[in-house]
């Protein structure tokens, strides 16, 4: 399975049918489904229910070979900094390679291919490149906070970089990296990948963190556009140009670095009430959130005909809100006090899976315009008060976690805008 989630992100295709094909590496439980009708007056409503949640620091997750990784700095009031970097190998285009008698370079650059961007990226931002040091290992577990070891000493940056609607990025390489790449031709570096990859383990590419930078490239690595490019003239040459490449087989590692200091979230991650008035959800692996079920014992033996659970933004409208986006839509699963497993919610549906919810959608609460992510959980909340599940909290993350997508919610006592839970349900 994991190797179809990778193929379908190599294969660029939407974040909907990545968030659909999610569901087959959460546990799910079984879908009792729903009795009784709605009849006569035997309709109830229970929609006051008191709701808690509070927002935690997301999980590190695997980082390994994403088809697309990201690159830049982002910072705000809200959620503070966050640096994304990443590492990868280079692959040789051609082995056996000759570049002539007498190769002089002229000079070397590392061409990453821009297939997004997030953020308004006014600000300049400057890049480094550097060496790794340490083998990378395809069974090794991989986290978007992994710590690799690299070379003190830079092989390429770029200063003061500004974006103008660029295909590419292209990240000037020293000449003391770019000659002894280009010395390896003839020796035994070169003559398949294997023995490149124990000369060069790989780069590691990230962002001066204070450069400034105010958005992400979202790169696609494994293009034929993105390479390491050698430019060279000699005395008899048969070509002037070779192509380091990364493609599929490359390892690539995504790295984020997230510091909340300063910023609301700080206070949210600090607050150990577990009721925050508002709810920060965050990509780069930044936060999510945790909903604390209530008591339903009122409505035990009863028959349950709908359950919506609804987040609304909470500073909709807001001019911080201007530079980062919304996410697409946020992931809803349940989790257990006996283990760390998400749990997908027996409400979705392979055959109507936008009927569960999660997309944005712009409403009017009481005169104020905002965003709702609602989910429909009929089947799951049934379960909850027959007791039949363990299920005793949810969660709310990101789910396309490689992009800075984030927002503000209102949690369960804020004065404007709390989530709320609406159960319709019948007497059986």
């Amino acid at each position: 399975m994991l190797n179809l989630l990778k193929t379908l992100r190599q294969a660029k295709m939407n974040k909907f049918v990545f968030f659909f094909v999610l569901i087959f590496f959460v546990s799910c439980e079984k879908d009792p489904g729903l009795t009784g009708d709605a009849v006569g007056g035997n309709l109830n409503t229970l929609d006051s229910l008191a709701l808690t949640a509070y927002t935690i620091a997301d999980d590190p997750k695997n980082a390994l070979n994403e088809g697309d990784v990201a690159l830049g700095r982002l910072v705000d009031a809200r959620f503070g900094e966050s640096i994304a970097s990443f590492y990868t190998q280079l692959r040789l285009s051609t082995t056996g390679f000759e570049p002539g008698t007498n190769p002089s370079l002229d000079s070397a650059v590392l061409v990453l291919d821009i297939e997004d961007t997030f953020g308004p990226l006014n600000n300049s931002i400057d890049f480094e490149v550097y060496r790794l040091s340490e083998a990378l290992d395809a069974a090794a577990n991989y986290t978007s906070s992994v710590d690799l070891s690299t070379d003190v000493n830079l092989v390429g940056g770029l200063v003061g970089f500004v974006f103008d609607e660029d295909s590419t990025l292209r990240i000037p390489l020293t000449n003391t990296f770019g000659n002894e790449l280009l010395n390896l031709f003839g020796s035994t570096s070169t003559e398949n990948n294997d023995d490149f990859l124990s000369y060069l383990n790989g780069l590691y590419v990230t962002v001066e963190s204070s450069s400034g930078g105010d958005g992400l490239f979202d790169l696609e690595l494994t293009s034929d556009a993105t390479s390491l490019l050698l430019y060279f003239n000699s005395d008899s040459p048969e070509d002037s140009l070779y192509t380091f490449n990364v493609g599929s087989q490359a390892l690539r590692i995504n790295k984020y670095q997230n510091d909340a200091f300063g910023s609301e979230l700080e206070v949210q991650l600090n607050d150990l009430s577990n009721n925050d008035e508002t709810l920060l959800i965050g990509g780069l692996q930044v936060s999510k959130s945790i909903v604390n079920l209530p008591d339903l014992s009122v409505l035990e033996g009863m028959i349950i005909n709908q359950a919506k659970l609804s987040f609304f933004q909470s500073d909709y409208g807001d001019p911080i809100n201007t530079d980062y986006e919304n996410p697409e839509f946020l992931l809803l699963t349940g989790g257990k006090a006996t283990d760390s497993i998400q749990y997908f919610l027996s409400d979705y549906s392979t055959s109507n899976p936008t009927a569960y919810g999660g997309t944005p959608e712009l409403i009017d609460v009481n005169g104020n315009a905002t965003f709702t992510f609602s989910y429909n959980i009929p089947r799951f909340i049934q379960r909850y008060v027959n007791g039949e599940t363990d299920i005793s909290f949810l969660n709310l993350e990101v789910v396309n976690y490689n992009n800075g997508n984030r927002v503000k919610l209102g949690g369960g006592n804020h004065p404007i805008f709390p989530l709320t839970l609406e159960i319709l349900y019948t007497k059986p």
